[in-house]
């Protein structure tokens, strides 16, 4: 798909962590495509905004 699209989404739910990503990351990486993998919890808020004292915001790690 990726090949025929240009771009392609993939959404992974209920994972127990987020090594599962790195399956969609190898297969188009070794091909020469650039990956942008994001993670996030919606319910563990640890960020908070800019100037802001309450955690809001989950993290967003990118691999």
């Amino acid at each position: 798909r990726l090949a025929e699209h240009g771009v392609v989404s993939v959404a992974i739910r209920r994972s127990h962590h987020i090594a599962c990503l790195q399956a969609y990351l190898k297969a188009a990486t070794d091909r020469g495509y650039l990956v942008l993998l994001m993670s996030s919890d919606p319910a563990i808020a640890s960020v908070s905004p800019h100037g802001g004292l309450e955690a809001v915001y989950t993290p967003n790690p990118i691999a």
